[in-house]
Parts: structure tokens; sequence; C-alpha cells
């Protein structure tokens, strides 16, 4: 993962699950990997839909809090129903449970009572055709 994407995925708790998720696809998945977090780097995803022949392009960056009720349900919205399910699908479950292990731990910080606050951003992309 390059610096500048490193410390946007830092910035807002994402770091240890993307890194996982880097490491697994390195080690099972060359050379299928997507490379969905860098779409948020940059004009990266304005310069995707331009070269897919989309106008009118705006990108907006949308600050958040990620509010889970418990550690199982942060792993499922990082691992099993986001960008990373392709690959979670593909986990056997000592990987899942070393995986929800990385990255509850990553996520320590944000942890309030039984659950978590972890901050996070979307780049979302609106054009037309």
């Amino acid at each position: 993962m390059d610096a500048r994407l490193q410390r946007r995925v830092q910035r807002y708790g994402w770091d240890k699950a993307a890194a996982y998720y880097e490491r697994f696809w390195a080690r099972q998945l060359e050379p299928q990997r997507p490379l969905f977090f860098q779409l948020g780097t940059g004009e990266t995803l304005a310069l995707n839909l331009e070269a897919a022949g989309f106008e009118g392009i705006t990108v907006e960056r949308l600050s958040t809090t990620l509010a889970y009720e418990s550690g199982a349900d942060a792993c499922g919205a990082a691992f099993a129903g986001g960008p990373m399910a392709l690959a979670y699908d593909r986990f056997d479950e000592p990987t899942r449970e070393e995986a929800h292990a990385e990255y509850l731990t990553s996520i320590a910080p944000y942890r309030r009572g039984a659950g978590y606050h972890v901050p996070g951003e979307f780049v979302v992309g609106i054009a037309h055709r």
C-alpha cells in the first residue's frame, strides 16, 4: 500500500483491516486483487469516472463516525459487508478469526462500552453519461 493511501486509511481507523486485506490478496489471489481503497486518494475516483466516459463529475468526501454495537458488528461491516467481501468469502475459519482479532485490536482506541465508534470517510462520485 503506498504511503499516501496508508496515511488516509490510518486516519480513519481502517489501517489493520486494509493491511490484512492487502496481505491476503497478495498471498492468495494475485493478480486479481482489486484496488478499492485507492479510489479514495487524490483525484483517482474523478479520473476513473472521466476515463469511463462520464461527464459533470462531482466528487465529495464524507467524514462520519461508524457506530457498531459489538465487535462482531464491526467485523461484519469491515469484512463481510464492505469492499473486502470478495476476499473474505475465501477465508477459512482460522483466517477469519485472525483477521477479526487483528482488526478489533486496531480499532480498540475507538471502543465505547461493548461497541465501537470508528471514524470513517467515504468518497462519493456523482456523474452522468
